[in-house]
């Protein structure tokens, strides 16, 4: 009896001990029998759509704003534009939202004198550099004084046109040197040759006559003979007007030694608002079909 007595006192002990057992798990597990709500759902906000800036024309020189006709009016960002505007190049290039830049110069200077590089495969293109070079000056030139002040003059005056770094120093993209042989026939005082990788210009050489028609002293016949070579080497052609640098045949003769403003204009829509392959009258080289044409060799004699 006594034995039943103390198993029976145990069974209820080890009954509680269960029963508060469970009421913790219930407890822990929330509860009860339900289970525990979901966290709420919070939808995430969709970002609404930065609107694409109407097209604004402008002088490409002096930035100030043009009235022109720009079609489609309200294009989206990488849609092709056209824009019209009085004295200015018609512009044709894909819209990125920024201000479109015009070229306000007569056609035919622009075709003449930047549009005059034929490609393999007829076309005509821009040529120009993707950024700035070194001038070196061969054959121990650079020992001498006065073609160095030269050099360093023609390279601050292409500098100042385009807003490349083009600097006079050793192991350059561009040679300088004195080949009379290669001239004298032709009569020439210099010849340039620029080097392409498509329609970007990476390398080139200049040849002079004789060392004064580098420097332009006085048993020289024109003094802006390096800089007309160097408006070359930078994607120039001959220029149709009478005294410029780059008139053929020596430029206004000794008394100019910069850029005239039609040039500077040039050169700065040049290497400023456009890329190389860009093509007549103003169309942006995104807009034409790839192509694998290069520059037909270019030897340019003065």
């Amino acid at each position: 009896m006594r034995q039943m007595l103390l198993t029976t006192r145990f069974t209820r002990a080890a009954r509680a001990a269960a029963g508060l057992a469970l009421l913790a798990l219930a407890a822990a597990c929330g509860g009860g029998g339900s289970p525990a709500a979901p966290p709420p759902v919070v939808a995430t906000p969709v970002p609404t759509p930065t609107p694409v800036p109407l097209p604004v024309a402008r002088d490409g020189l002096t930035h100030e704003v043009l009235e022109a006709e720009i079609a489609p009016p309200a294009p989206g960002l990488r849609d092709a534009v056209s824009v019209r505007a009085p004295l200015c190049l018609l512009r044709e290039q894909r819209y990125d939202g920024s201000p479109i830049y015009l070229w306000k110069i007569e056609e035919d200077y622009v075709d003449a004198v930047v549009y005059n590089t034929q490609f393999t495969d007829g076309s005509y293109r821009l040529i120009r550099w993707a950024s700035g070079f070194t001038l070196t000056l061969d054959q121990g030139l650079e020992e001498n004084d006065a073609v160095l002040r030269k050099a360093q003059e023609v390279a601050a005056e292409v500098t100042r046109r385009t807003g490349l770094p083009i600097t006079v120093g050793p192991g350059g993209a561009v040679h300088a040197m004195v080949d009379a042989n290669i001239l004298v026939n032709d009569h020439a005082l210099g010849l340039a040759q620029p080097r392409f990788q498509g329609a970007t210009i990476v390398g080139g050489t200049i040849r002079f006559a004789s060392v004064p028609d580098i420097i332009g002293s006085n048993n020289a016949d024109y003094a802006n003979v390096f800089l007309h070579e160097m408006g070359h080497i930078m994607g120039l052609s001959h220029s149709p007007l009478a005294r410029e640098i780059m008139t053929p045949g020596g430029g206004a003769h000794i008394t100019l030694g910069e850029f005239q403003p039609r040039e500077a204009l040039v050169l700065h829509m040049m290497y400023q608002h456009r890329l190389a392959g860009n093509r007549p009258p103003d169309k942006d080289p995104a807009l034409a079909t790839q192509s694998a044409a290069r520059p037909v060799t270019t030897v340019i004699r003065d």
